[in-house]
């Protein structure tokens, strides 16, 4: 199985919760899957095609007192990820397993419909680690280094661009030494 990961969760919990799913469903065969998850506004809906081993997941979160308290906040930090709702991930998952095996919409249940699938207990879908942001002075001094890299590096282009300017020129003397010092050919129309 390989899990390809556009979300801000961590890979090694979604590629257990995965693994659960498709053993309870697929049993041996779990190791030939593909899916790639998303986030919520990257891709609009989960998708898997009838007996294809690739499935397309949008990972669905809820807010809790916690996230609202973090959505209210406008300061320019990035907001944490919210809960992921694994009940509706795995009812929305074993939904998509059923297209893989070949089952079309009119052979099986609602997703919404029914108890959440037991192999999903005790699983969690944790956040990967918040970088912090950098600070208005780690900015300027990271845009100070730049602009004295850019001045260096544009410094050795100037000597190197006089240095191969000198060189041309040196070889054009030459020719226009080489072409006065030879003789002149008599035009043999002028007699």
């Amino acid at each position: 199985m390989r899990v390809i990961n556009h979300t801000k969760y961590k890979t090694a919990d979604l590629a257990a919760f995965f693994r659960a799913g498709l053993k309870a469903q697929v049993g041996a065969e779990w190791k030939s899957y593909i899916i790639e998850v998303f986030p919520r506004g990257r891709r609009r809906v989960s998708k898997a095609g009838i007996g294809y081993r690739r499935i397309w997941m949008v990972l669905y979160t809820r807010a809790d007192a916690r996230d609202v308290e973090w959505l209210q906040r406008i300061d320019g930090r990035p907001h944490p990820p919210r809960r992921v709702d694994i009940e509706q991930f795995a009812r929305v998952f074993d939904h998509e397993i059923g297209h893989t095996l070949g089952l079309r919409h009119k052979d099986m249940t609602a997703w919404q419909d029914g108890p959440p699938p037991t192999w999903c207990a005790g699983l969690e879908i944790r956040p990967k680690a918040t970088t912090a942001l950098p600070t208005a002075d780690d900015r300027i001094t990271k845009r100070e280094e730049h602009v004295r890299r850019m001045v260096e590096q544009w410094r050795r282009r100037l000597a190197s661009a006089q240095r191969t300017l000198a060189k041309w020129r040196r070889k054009a003397r030459y020719y226009e030494r080489r072409a006065a010092a030879a003789p002149k050919e008599m035009d043999t129309c002028q007699l």
